[in-house]
């Protein structure tokens, strides 16, 4: 059906589709039930060591001037969600917020007066219905220590409805973490020692991850799309962590409020990167 689909639309794409006109139309349009775009969608994760942070042997510098080792790093998922700007006559693009607002990434945008505003209400104000999710991609657990790399299943159907599609968001239910923390001053502040993290995210309020994308699926594109999502997360995320005021020998880093506080602050500045090919 996809090679169907990409010959009806070469057929009726750019100055053919004038052909296709009046009583012409009907050999050139798409037949009943076809989808208006069949995704294939791939992910990948990795570890990035920022510049000028390596130490060598794993270690890595922390804007604190602590140094840090990260052993494992693995994230527990959802899944992917692509979101629909939904009906009405507004069209909310995170990449160009409307008048008023700034600065959106991961579900929400900077308002004037300081404001956090969601995506859904910036879409609503705009005279549209909302996000609507037309498509999930489920992932699972992402090993990012190790790197991974996967082609994504789509929920209910990689066959994509009508849609003008301009947020991806990847819900984390779980982020687990282990390796070392020593200091980079003299005197040391503490003594080389191993440390854990498990944060756990209620299922109905997930860390969010999201990209904008900017991905019609109409009958003038053409149908068959290629998505490819890439999340890098660095050491970056604890650059906040008061080791030296933890005070728990084991160090584990959700038992500390503050320090819980933190991460997730610095998680949830995390995103995804998106590229889109037809």
């Amino acid at each position: 059906m996809r090679t169907a689909v990409r010959n009806l639309w070469t057929a009726c794409a750019g100055s053919a589709l004038a052909a296709c006109a009046g009583s012409a139309l009907a050999a050139c349009a798409w037949g009943p039930g076809e989808p208006f775009a069949t995704l294939s969608a791939r992910i990948e994760a990795r570890l990035e060591v920022p510049g000028g942070r390596d130490l060598g042997d794993g270690w890595q510098m922390l804007a604190s001037n602590y140094q840090i080792a990260i052993d494992t790093l693995e994230l527990e998922t959802g899944g992917v969600a692509l979101n629909d700007a939904g009906a009405g006559g507004g069209v909310f693009d995170p990449a160009n917020p409307p008048a008023g607002y700034s600065l959106c990434h991961n579900g929400h945008c900077h308002a004037a007066d300081g404001s956090l505003v969601s995506y859904e209400d910036i879409t609503a104000g705009l005279g549209g219905g909302g996000l609507v999710t037309v498509a999930t991609l489920p992932v699972g657990t992402i090993d990012v220590s190790e790197g991974a790399a996967r082609d994504l299943e789509c929920t209910p159907s990689c066959d994509l409805p009508l849609a003008s599609i301009v947020l991806a968001e990847l819900d984390v239910t779980r982020v687990r973490a282990s390796g070392r923390v020593r200091d980079g001053r003299e005197p040391a502040r503490i003594d080389e020692q191993a440390w854990s993290l498990d944060l756990a995210f209620p299922a109905d309020a997930p860390l969010v991850l999201s990209t904008p994308l900017s991905l019609p699926a109409d009958r003038v594109h053409e149908p068959d799309v290629e998505l490819a999502l890439t999340l890098a997360i660095t050491s970056r995320i604890f650059d906040d962590v008061a080791w030296a005021a933890i005070g728990d020998p084991a160090l584990a880093l959700e038992d500390d409020a503050e320090t819980r506080a933190a991460l997730i602050a610095a998680l949830g500045e995390v995103t995804l990167a998106s590229a889109i090919s037809r």
